[in-house]
Order: C-alpha cells, then structure tokens, then sequence
C-alpha cells in the first residue's frame, strides 16, 4: 500500500501538465493519462494508459514491460512510476528533469527514489520489438471484436425478443381499440345524464365557493383569537416575573424562619435532655426496686426448688410404675393376639376338614347342619364374634395410647424439672447483702441526677431569648405560608390559563382537519357517482344495442325464408324492392345516428375531462391553500408550546428548588447560621 507522502508527491508533479492544475490523490489516475499524453505527444486515456505505457516502452526502449502492466492495473503508483520512467527517459527528459527539480525536496526525493526504481526494472526488463508488441495488439483486438460478435448475437437475439413483444403489444392494442370502438357504439344515451352531472357539478362547484368563502372567514377568526392567545401568554409572561419575585421573597422569609428553626431546635434539643436524664434516673429507681425485692425472695425460691426436688422424685418413681405396667399391658396385648391367631387357625383347619369331608352347600340353609345351628343364628354369631374382636383391639388401642400419652407428659414435665434444676445449678450465688454501700452508691447517683436537672433548669430559664425567637419563628412561618399559597394560587391560574389555550388549539386545528375531510368526502362522492352513472349508461346502452341488433337480425332471417318461398311472385319482388329500399335507408339512417352519438361521446368525453381538470385544480389549490394555512397554524401553535413549556419547566424549576430548599431545612435544622440557644 502506497504511503500518502508518496501520492502527495505524485500529484504535486502531476499538477506541473497542463490541463492537470487541479490534481489531487484522487483524481492521480486521470492527471497521469493527460501527462503520458503531452510527454508521448499522443492522446492517451486512463482506459488505455497501461496498453500505451506498454507500445511506447517496446518502441522508445526495445524493452518488454508487460509484466509491469500487470502489476500495474490495479496499484496508481505502479502506474506513475512507468510514466515518470516514459517521462525521464523519453526526447524530452532534460526538460522534465528539471521540472522535477525544481519541485519540493520531499516530492524530489520521493520522485526520484520512483525513477531509480523504474529504470533498474526497466533496465532488467527483456528487450522486444514493435512488430511483439503490434503482434500482442492484433491479438487483444481479434479478442475485442470476438467478444463484440457474441454481444452482437445476445443483442440481436433480445432485438428479435423485443419486437416478438411488440408486435403481440400491437395486437393487444388492436383489441383495445376495437374493444373501445364499441364501448363507444355503447355510449349513445348518457349525454343527457351527463349533461345533467355536469350541471349538479356546477351547482356543487358555486357550494364549494361558498363554503371557501365561509373557512376563509373562519381562519380570520382563528388569526383574531391567536393574537388574543398572544396577548395572554404576554400577560402570562408578567404574572411569572411577579411570581417569580415572590418567590424569592419567599425564599428569603424561608432562610429566615430557618435560622429561627435552628435556634427552637437548640432549646428542644435541651429539653430533650433534662427529660432523657428524668426517664434515666426513673429507671434507676425501678432497678433498684427490683433488685430489692429479688434479694428478699431468695430464701423462698430455695424452698421452691427443694420442693420441686421432691416432686421430681415422685414422679421419677410414678414414671417407673408407669413403664412397668405398659411393659405388662404390651406383654398382654400380645399373649392375646398369639392366641387369637391361634384360634382363627384352628377354626380354618376344622372349617377345612368339615368341607373336605362334605359337600359343598349351596346356600347358607345348606351350611346350617354342619353346625347343627340356623343360617340366621350363625350370622349372629359371626357378628357378635366380630364385634367382640373390634372392641377389644378398641380398648388395647385406647389404652395403649393414654398411656402414650401420659408418659409423653411425665416426660415433658420430669425435661422441664431437670432444666430448671441446671439453670438453679448454673446460677451463682448471690453476695450477701450490704445495705449500708447499696444505700450510698444509690444516694450518690440520685445527689448526681438532682445536680443536672438542676444546672439544665437554670440553662432553660437564663435564656431570655426564648419567647422572642418563638414569636418570631410563628411570624415567619405564617409569612411563608401566605407567600406559598399566594404563589401555589398563581400557578393553578396560569395551568387553567395554559389548558384552556391548549384546547383552543385542538379545537381549531379538529375543525380544520374536519373541513378539510368533508370537502374531499365530497369531491370523491361526486367522482365516484359520477362514475357510476356512466359505467349504468354504458351497461344499459349495450343491452339495448345487442337485443335492437337481435331483434333486426331476426326479422331479417324471417324475411329471407318469406322471399325464398314467394321468389317467383311480383308482388314478392316488388315487396323485396321496397324491403331493399327501407333497409339502405335504415342503414343510412343508422351510420347517421352512430355519426351523431360518436361526436355526442367525442364531446361528453371533452366535456367529462375538462370538468375533472377543472375540478382536481380546484380542489389542488384549495387543499394547497388550506395545508399552508393549517401549517401556519400549526407552526404558531407549535412555538406558542414551545413557549408555555418553557415556562412550565421554569415553574417547575422553581418548584423544585422550592421543595429542595424546604427539605434542606427540614434535614439540617442546624445549619444556615445563627447562635444556638444553651
């Protein structure tokens, strides 16, 4: 990649040519052909600059470069080091060495270094004659024109394609034509329906007038109310500056009643501390109370604990019984259930010997011999034995979990003795009592506590200020009260101010688009009616024509028969003569009216454009005129938004430093200066 000193410096020398004065690093390549052009005397283009360069170095210098051209057609400065090497080694090189010299030294040193390059290349190159170099040029030129004959062919073949095209175009349009001739044939009778459109056109054109004349009007009633919308936003803009001068005023009251805040806080802060020392030494009192009286029930809580020893003994004993008797219980339970299972064993086995040994009964009367006993009496039975059965597992269960049960509580109860017992064991033993200290250490704190309170009080009452801070403190807090609410009042009637010109300019700008949409409503429900009026005459134009045509062509097949009948009779042949005569003279009579009804189309035609020109400019320039105004409006009220937004966001400004400067205050009631009260 060619460094950009390099091309500089090329297009430096480049520029020395006339016709390339104005030659940059962009345009290197269209400056280097016009200098080839003047150092070889002959024209040259950028197109064919590499294949000049290659015949000029075969002719002047008997040298091959054609590996150099390849490498230079796509690299600039391959190129401009060929042309400097064609320029210093050409006829006229000591003129161009000395234009070289007599650049810059940092574009000589850079041409130079270009030159020694390209005449060592060229020095290395091998050497040719004009006859290689006119051979290789034959040869690219029988390339060009073989590869100008295959585009030839594609291009004749889409010739042939294009006018295959154009002719079914021409045929299609023979169709159309005739197809129009007869749409025409079948417009004979819409001319008075036409007629009678063009005049309801009319008639809609003189209300179009006049409903112009009515939003002309209208826009210089919204012109009046935007002027008084004007004026407003200027009173608007006083009242702002009062309120803002207000404000201030109100800020400076607020700094006031802050200082005064400060010095009400110094006062509460001291009160808070005569009342904290209060409630301190009221809590002393009740310590020591309790204190007291826990030192006077030791000696009970002793006999509780040795009594509660002595339970826990009792019901250690009580829970041995206990799990010694369930032991039994369980040991019971399950001697009954081993002969229980015993039982129903032996039963199975005598119930399966009397069935093997008998029959199998069909039914519960059958079965009664067995046991010498009724079906019913044995159902009983069964049903007893069953009952029997359920309630004794009842009673086992019940009975397994009272006492469960029971024991779960002896246990709770014996965890929480045992708890107690470590918390009593863990517990130190208290110091004997020493009333004497006790006493004085409680009279020293209390002598203390009675100082404080007393110094505080002196504090409170050697401060004069008090009332007159207060005093001062309401004044100023009412003062800023009035001021905020004077000032909130302000605001709430510019935003009504604010809204109600917002409306206003909804309002216009809905009554504008409505007007708009109205006349185009109408405009394309004339269009379109008006189509629909034609396109019906047509259908029914061509109905009629096609059944008349029908009609004629019957009687004239009827006739036909008639005269091949009655041919050889004279009163057939003078009937065919008049026939004749009254068919040319319908024929006539027909090309007559087709005559007439083609210029009566020709016309309502003309007729039927002119009126839509006429009213598509109408309707042009009214839009036209209603969209600049609306965009006037529109700009006017776009600025008039701009403006109230501005000075919304300049009350909301004040606002918020409003609301910052308030919770400044009330986060440091300390600060904005002034003595604190002690």
């Amino acid at each position: 990649m060619a460094s950009h000193q390099t091309l500089e410096a090329l297009a430096a020398w480049a520029r020395t040519f006339e016709g390339s004065e104005n030659a940059t690093t962009t345009s290197l390549s269209k400056d280097l052909a016009t200098a080839f052009s003047i150092i070889s005397e002959t024209p040259c283009t950028p197109h064919n600059l590499l294949r000049r360069l290659k015949r000029w170095y075969a002719q002047e210098l008997s040298r091959d470069v054609s590996s150099l051209i390849d490498e230079a057609s796509d690299d600039v400065v391959k190129q401009a080091s060929l042309v400097l090497g064609a320029a210093v080694q050409g006829s006229q090189r000591e003129h161009h060495i000395t234009i070289i010299m007599g650049l810059d030294d940092t574009v000589q040193s850079e041409l130079m270094i270009l030159v020694q390059s390209i005449m060592n290349t060229t020095a290395q190159a091998p050497s040719c004659s004009v006859d290689d170099v006119h051979e290789e040029d034959r040869w690219a030129s029988m390339q060009e024109i073989a590869r100008l004959k295959d585009e030839k062919t594609q291009l004749h073949e889409k010739n042939n394609e294009a006018l295959e095209k154009e002719r079914r175009k021409s045929e299609l349009s023979l169709q159309a034509r005739d197809e129009a001739l007869q749409a025409k044939s079948a417009a004979e009778k819409t001319l008075e329906k036409v007629r009678s459109t063009l005049r309801a056109c009319e008639l809609r054109e003189e209300r179009c007038q006049r409903e112009k004349l009515e939003l002309t009007k209208k826009c210089e009633r919204l012109e009046a109310s935007l002027s008084s919308s004007s004026d407003a936003h200027k009173t608007l803009s006083d009242e702002l500056d009062v309120a803002r001068a207000r404000a201030r005023d109100a800020d400076a009251a607020e700094a006031r009643v802050l200082k005064l805040k400060k010095k009400l806080d110094d006062v509460n802060s001291s009160q808070r501390e005569l009342q904290e020392l209060d409630e301190a030494n009221a809590r002393h009192v009740q310590e020591i109370t309790r204190l007291e009286v826990l030192l006077s029930s030791r000696e009970k809580r002793d006999a509780d604990v040795d009594q509660l020893r002595v339970e826990k003994a009792a019901l250690d004993q009580r829970v041995f019984d206990l799990n010694k008797a369930c032991e039994d219980k369980d040991e019971e339970l399950r001697r009954l259930t081993l002969q229980k299972e015993e039982s129903d064993a032996q039963r199975r086995f005598f119930e399966d010997e009397l069935a093997s040994a008998r029959p199998a009964p069909q039914s519960p009367e059958q079965m009664a011999p067995v046991f010498e006993e009724s079906a019913s009496e044995l159902r009983d039975r069964l049903r007893d034995a069953q009952r029997n059965v359920a309630r004794l597992e009842a009673e086992a269960e019940a009975r397994a979990d009272s006492d469960a049960s029971e024991i779960g509580s002896l246990r709770d109860r014996i965890a929480d003795l045992e708890f107690e017992k470590a918390q009593l064991q863990e517990r130190p033993p208290p110091p004997p009592p020493s009333p004497s200290l006790d006493a004085t250490q409680r009279m020293h704190a209390l002598a203390l506590k009675d100082a404080t309170i007393a110094d505080l009080r002196k504090r409170i009452e050697s401060n004069t200020d008090l009332e007159e801070l207060k005093r001062r403190y309401d004044e100023a807090s009412k003062a800023a009260i009035r001021d905020r609410e004077a000032q909130d009042a302000t605001i709430i009637d510019l935003e009504k101010r604010l809204a109600s010109v917002a409306t206003e300019r909804d309002q216009i700008i809905g009554d504008l688009q409505r007007h708009l949409a109205e006349e185009s409503t109408n405009t394309l429900n004339a269009v379109a009616a008006q189509d629909a009026t034609i396109a019906d005459l047509r259908r029914r134009l061509a109905n009629n024509t096609s059944e008349g045509i029908a009609e004629r062509d019957s009687i004239i097949a009827d006739l036909r028969e008639r005269i091949a009948r009655n041919a050889s009779s004279p009163a057939v042949e003078d009937a065919l003569g008049d026939l004749r005569q009254r068919v040319a003279e319908a024929q006539q009579q027909t090309a007559a009216e087709l005559a007439e009804r083609d210029a009566t189309i020709a016309k309502l035609t003309s007729d039927r454009e002119k009126l839509e020109t006429y009213t598509k400019k109408t309707l042009g320039n009214v839009q036209e005129k209603y969209s600049v105004l609306v965009q006037t409006y529109k700009n006017q009220i776009r600025d008039k938004q701009e403006r109230i937004s501005r000075l919304e966001g300049e009350l909301e400004r004040h606002r918020r430093e409003l609301a910052s400067s308030r919770e400044f205050s009330a986060v440091t009631p300390n600060g904005g200066g002034g003595e604190t009260c002690v």
